[in-house]
């Protein structure tokens, strides 16, 4: 057992001295807590630990092939838990891809981030707005026979399926997947608002990376984007790197949503965090610098994906919005738990709860994490 002393603990929406006492789970919260292995954190701040649904990969690794590497990896950017995200692939590759992810959670899933279920971005987008995604294997028609074969690939560990709802046959798929208890969300999709709408009516949560990869708002329609802010019935996924959404959209969404449908994501993929240079991306050429991820085209600008680590999401965001930590931090964790359902053992620090937990100092730089009691 270990107890953290003297920190400040993410409580109930702010921040609290306390002491925090835990072995895999935490086992008391309280003043004066004792045990033979204590660390004093000196008025540092202790926060649940991160909850990554949407990421593809990193450090040269990707979710569908070495989703233990991309584990270790995460977790040293305050991610505790995730959700394997997969790309939009063939038929084949989709199926294999998810059968990979699902052996790993069953057999594998025992070092770094612990992976939840799964996250399938794709297949069922639109070209026109297919970003980094192959438009090859995209399929603008709903096939709820393949989207069976999906489930079953998964081993039934699918939490989130992404499509764009103006596609043929989204409505019924929202139904499908509400009775598997599987999350609907739209992405990649040039949908009006009167396109989204029977989607959301008929059950569809989730709005994939808002912003990017979707119709946006104008003085006529709201689009795909203005639906995911003001619609109270659905969770957004946010980039927060500075780069994927113009700081000034991300004011406008924490004036207009509940800060508890927000959710913070990497959406990292297996380039991010590797030397700057050109390579490719399930066939798409791509362009590594600096701090973002280019797809090599002479015709448009389009980001591939964003290097962001999770664990600096909460300080951009205080620093684009001036609003302080304690009111965001359920944006990396109570809500993504609440989002894919659990919320009964993630996402919080409580008695009984894993004992996922990181910690800040003055400046929220991560200062170290721990994953059911491990120190990273």
């Amino acid at each position: 057992m270990t107890v953290l002393k003297n920190g400040n603990v993410y409580l109930d929406g702010s921040f609290k001295k306390c002491d925090i006492l835990f072995d895999e789970r935490i086992i008391e919260i309280g003043q004066n807590l004792a045990c033979e292995t204590e660390i004093d954190l000196d008025g540092k701040f202790v926060t649940p630990g991160f909850i990554d649904i949407h990421i593809h990969g990193r450090g040269g690794f990707d979710v569908s092939r070495d989703c233990g590497e991309v584990a270790k990896n995460i977790a040293k950017c305050g991610v505790t838990s995730f959700l394997p995200t997969t790309l939009t692939l063939s038929y084949d590759d989709t199926l294999f891809a998810l059968q990979n992810i699902a052996d790993y959670i069953e057999n594998d899933n025992k070092c770094g981030a612990q992976a939840l279920g799964i996250y399938s971005e794709g297949i069922f987008f639109v070209a026109e707005k297919c970003g980094a995604q192959n438009p090859q294997n995209i399929k603008e028609t709903i096939d709820l026979n393949f989207v069976e074969k999906m489930i079953k690939a998964s081993k039934n560990h699918l939490k989130v399926l992404a499509f764009a709802p103006e596609n043929k046959g989204s409505v019924e798929l929202v139904h499908y997947l509400k009775d598997k208890g599987i999350r609907a969300s739209m992405g990649h999709t040039n949908a009006t608002e009167s396109e989204v709408k029977p989607c959301v009516d008929a059950g569809m949560r989730g709005a994939t990376h808002l912003f990017n990869g979707m119709s946006g708002m104008s003085h006529i329609d709201l689009g795909a984007s203005g639906v995911g802010v003001f619609d109270e019935r659905i969770y957004t996924e946010i980039i927060t790197d500075g780069f994927h959404v113009n700081k000034e959209f991300i004011n406008i969404l924490f004036r207009f949503k509940p800060t508890d449908k927000i959710i913070f994501i990497s959406d990292n993929v297996n380039l991010s965090g590797l030397p700057e240079g050109k390579v490719e991306m399930a066939g798409v050429p791509v362009v590594i610098t600096k701090d973002k991820l280019l797809v090599d085209s002479s015709e448009k600008y389009s980001l591939a994906g964003s290097c962001l680590r999770l664990c600096d999401s909460i300080k951009n965001v205080s620093k684009m919005t001036g609003i302080c930590a304690e009111d965001i931090i359920k944006c990396v964790t109570e809500n993504p738990a609440k989002y894919i359902g659990v919320d009964d053992k993630k996402g919080f620090i409580k008695t009984g709860f894993d004992a996922d937990i990181n910690i800040f100092d003055e400046d929220f730089n991560l200062v170290c994490t721990y994953i059911k009691g491990e120190k990273i």
